[in-house]
């Protein structure tokens, strides 16, 4: 007996892993990672069916510890809690694109799930695309359920959402991961890769177009029209200009940077050094001064127009609406696709051939990056013609002087 024991083989003994490297297990078809970190049993699901993506999360969570950014459940954050730290972001730097931030993340959590935790929404991106790609909009109906007409007195069609749109509702979605990384309620975050969109507009139009078309509006609007067509703001930072953003005895405009889109500093200017710019805001001085003391009530904006108040009886009301207005008057003035936002196009060009620098330009304009000005400035077929003219006169200019000297040594 004692024989026999003495030949049988040792037992080989089971490799443990060192203490404090956790472990895995899979529970159903899910991998789930074990580890322990400051005294706490820290439990983790891998969300894969694969055993070798548990062991490389355990590995990363391992690796998070020991760099000291691990953040113990950061993973478990659901769509909603990004929702909120956006929304949170947005009111407390006072930005205007509050709606439209709700109205993205209402979208993302519509399709993706608004429980789905962070770790998980990297899954769902491409199943969130090509839903959102294949929805439409619309068709519109009344209050009666029959459907809108448009301009051509058919049912407006359904339109399919663009990739613009879906771009920045995954922009939205990005914005909120790298906050949530800031404030270190998360580690990682998953790539998230835009659509391309072919969406970039460079119709400059002409000075005979852009004068055709301001004749055929109303004065009101044709005031706030003129004035963009020289400053190259954006049509709702026009609109909405209230006159206490303009101090009439220095001649500035002046608009905070919440004021303005994506503004960082104050944006100034001096409308009093441009004719045209001061006769616009005298102008408007003087109807808001005289609907005053008619009606005795203050005009907060410096562009409206005169509509019917909440009582019944006529008020000075600001834009809300333009596009119906605009369309007509180039139906009158006989000019096709001219949008409104051309006329930003078009005030930055004519800067650039007034000779101001791209610098100012860009502080008139608001604009942070180089991106931006390129964006908007537009090189006609003009500007084109006038350059080879140039080059054509001075290669005249050289040929002769060549000529001359020639002609002098002999």
């Amino acid at each position: 007996m004692t024989e026999n024991l003495a030949k049988r083989p040792a037992r080989e003994r089971r490799k443990r892993a060192p203490k404090g490297m956790g472990s895995i297990q899979q529970r159903g078809d899910i991998w789930w990672i074990y580890l322990t970190h400051k005294g706490t049993r820290i439990r983790e699901s891998s969300y894969s069916t694969v055993k070798q993506t548990a062991i490389d999360l355990l590995k990363r969570r391992h690796a998070e510890i020991h760099s000291g950014i691990y953040a113990p459940g950061a993973s478990r954050m659901t769509l909603t809690e990004l929702k909120g730290i956006m929304v949170a972001d947005v009111q407390a730097n006072g930005r205007k694109y509050l709606p439209r931030v709700e109205e993205c993340f209402s979208n993302l959590e519509r399709l993706i799930g608004a429980e789905v935790t962070a770790d998980a929404i990297g899954g769902q991106l491409d199943k969130y695309v090509h839903a959102r790609l294949a929805e439409t909009v619309g068709p519109k109906t009344d209050t009666r359920g029959e459907p809108i007409k448009g301009k051509n007195g058919e049912p407006i069609k359904p339109r399919t959402i663009s990739p613009g749109t879906v771009n920045r509702e995954l922009g939205c979605l990005k914005r909120a991961f790298r906050l949530a990384i800031r404030k270190r309620r998360l580690v990682t975050m998953p790539y998230i890769e835009l659509l391309a969109e072919n969406n970039t507009r460079t119709r400059l139009p002409s000075e005979n177009e852009v004068k055709a078309v301001l004749r055929e509006l109303p004065d009101d609007l044709r005031a706030a029209m003129r004035l963009l067509s020289i400053v190259p703001w954006r049509v709702r930072e026009a609109l909405d200009l209230s006159w206490r953003q303009v101090n009439e005895q220095t001649g500035r405009i002046r608009q905070e940077a919440v004021e303005y889109k994506s503004g960082r500093v104050a944006r100034v200017l001096p409308y009093a050094e441009h004719p045209a710019l001061a006769e616009i805001i005298a102008e408007r001085r003087r109807l808001t001064d005289d609907w005053q003391r008619e009606h005795g009530a203050i005009v907060e904006h410096v562009f409206w127009y005169v509509g019917e108040g909440p009582n019944g009886r006529p008020a000075a009301l600001p834009y809300s609406e333009y596009s119906g207005t605009w369309d007509r008057a180039c139906k009158r003035a006989k000019v096709a696709d001219f949008h409104v936002h051309d006329l930003k196009r078009y005030a930055t060009w004519a800067l650039v051939r007034a000779g101001v620098d791209e610098g100012k330009i860009m502080k008139l304009a608001g604009w942070r990056t180089r991106s931006m000005f390129d964006r908007y400035s537009i090189v006609s077929d003009q500007d084109l013609v006038d350059g080879i003219q140039k080059l054509a006169h001075s290669t005249r200019a050289d040929v002769a002087a060549t000529d001359g000297s020639r002609a002098a040594k002999a």
